[in-house]
């Protein structure tokens, strides 16, 4: 009797200690990550020029694992399935983040030749570099328009051209954008002839970018092989499952099992970081 008093004296003590400090520590980190999550998502998305408002967006991170969780539960009424669903969806805003970040970059320096040839026309055609980064701005599409407006709006907070540009090519992270600023900065110290420079920048551009696209269509199947590779072993075993549940209990069940699925593991991981080193190639 005194045995089972003492152990549930222990019981309701230790849940008492988890409650009022464990939990609230416990939240408070979560809560603290949240919103560093948030705010560097902010952040992120201000770069691109895309204003959220930071009460709906951490409400989309509080939100995305717990549909994703009860969408898992739904579809294979499993524990399991369920908590592999919260996974995803807990990093799902992250890689979308991601995504539209690198489609943006891809698409401004895209069209980056295209802008540096209207800034060489309008500079041909008497125009400063400032009113020629105005004429750049009404006559090209999102997002290299939205990039060169801020440095007219920084321009016209007192922000120097030169500053102006290092941050451009800070937002942009792009050699192209960092060649095309340095020659700015280069043919206005030293009185070069930009409109030509412009020129000659804007073969070197489009050279490299055919063979980038050369490059690309050469690595391909590479890259389409290091695909299935990833995603065959987890198709198989999901058709073994379905098939016959018992084989996949005996490799877990057995030492031997074990040993084979963890050499499995690793030879596959090996595969997928050879077969992407292979098929990478600097231009």
């Amino acid at each position: 009797m005194i045995i089972q008093i003492l152990i549930f004296v222990l019981v309701v003590t230790t849940s008492w200690i988890i409650i009022q400090f464990v939990v609230p520590f416990i939240t408070k980190q979560i809560m603290t990550w949240q919103e560093k999550r948030v705010e560097e998502s902010a952040e992120k998305l201000e770069h691109m020029f895309i204003k959220v408002d930071r009460k709906k967006l951490a409400l989309f991170y509080l939100l995305s694992p717990v549909i994703a969780g009860i969408l898992g539960l739904v579809i294979f009424r499993s524990f399991l399935g369920g908590f592999l669903f919260a996974v995803a969806g807990l990093v799902f805003p992250a890689m979308r983040l991601r995504y539209m970040q690198n489609a943006n970059h891809r698409k401004c320096i895209s069209q980056l030749p295209d802008g540096i040839m209207i800034l060489s026309s309008c500079l041909k055609g008497g125009l400063s570099l400032l009113q020629s980064i105005e004429t750049l701005v009404e006559e090209m599409p999102r997002p290299i328009s939205e990039e060169f407006d801020m440095i007219l709006k920084e321009n016209k907070m007192g922000v120097s051209l030169e500053e102006s540009l290092n941050r451009l090519s800070k937002r942009m992270q792009s050699e192209d954008l960092n060649l095309m600023s340095t020659s700015i900065l280069v043919a206005r110290e030293t009185g070069g002839n930009l409109p030509e420079v412009f020129s000659r920048l804007v073969s070197t551009i489009r050279s490299k970018a055919q063979i980038n696209e050369t490059v690309s269509t050469m690595t391909i199947q590479g890259r389409f092989q290091g695909a299935i590779l990833a995603a065959l072993p987890f198709v198989f075993s999901m058709f073994i499952y379905k098939t016959n549940p018992g084989m996949l209990e005996q490799m877990f069940q057995s030492e031997q099992g074990r040993i084979i699925l963890g050499a499995a593991v690793i030879l596959q991981i090996m595969g997928i970081v050879f077969i992407r080193i292979f098929s990478r190639v600097e231009v």
